[in-house]
């Protein structure tokens, strides 16, 4: 069997230009997400084995996490979170997208103008003939969609959200608007 091999982009357009916010990379059964922000990435990886890492601008934040190998991966699991909120003086909007490419490559572009201002990506790993179940917990999680996508052609399959954020934990502020610099 051919190693399976993926590549998720999500990107913010302002006009004409555009950030990578989120990249989802699939390796045979290694999946790695990163969060991209000028001067730092915050990454997630999900091995074969089982184990799971997580860096903060290049530094490993807490031990390797050992789970289930990911030929075992049964069910849904939401893999990542982060917040779209960030001043876009914070992105990197030399970004050029790049073509889908089928079974290869998929990009989600977002435009600016219809993000909320409190905003978050979720990274979800979804069983083949599980989407269902992915939609009935969407649908009780999250109450404003703005866009989504799935990677179909890998197993588990990734599926991503970009959804409003409606209730921040309590004693969270919340960020001051979105608003692009000149």
């Amino acid at each position: 069997m051919r190693k399976q091999q993926a590549e998720f982009r999500l990107v913010l357009r302002d006009d004409n230009r555009y950030a990578m916010v989120t990249s989802v990379t699939v390796q045979g059964l290694d999946y790695y997400v990163v969060d991209k922000f000028k001067g730092g990435v915050l990454r997630q990886s999900l091995h074969e084995m089982g184990q799971s890492h997580t860096y903060v601008l290049g530094e490993r934040v807490a031990p390797a996490n050992t789970g289930k190998p990911m030929r075992a991966f049964t069910g849904i699991r939401s893999v990542w979170g982060s917040s779209l909120s960030a001043a876009p003086a914070l992105r990197d909007w030399t970004y050029v997208p790049k073509a889908d490419r089928p079974n290869r490559r998929l990009t989600l572009v977002v435009p600016m103008e219809v993000l909320p201002p409190l905003s978050s990506v979720d990274v979800w790993l979804v069983q083949g003939g599980r989407e269902a179940e992915l939609a009935a917990e969407w649908e009780s999680r999250y109450h404003n969609i703005v866009a989504s996508a799935t990677m179909e052609w890998v197993e588990p399959k990734v599926a991503v959200v970009v959804k409003a954020v409606t209730k921040l934990p309590e004693g969270m502020l919340p960020a001051p608007p979105l608003s692009t610099p000149p």
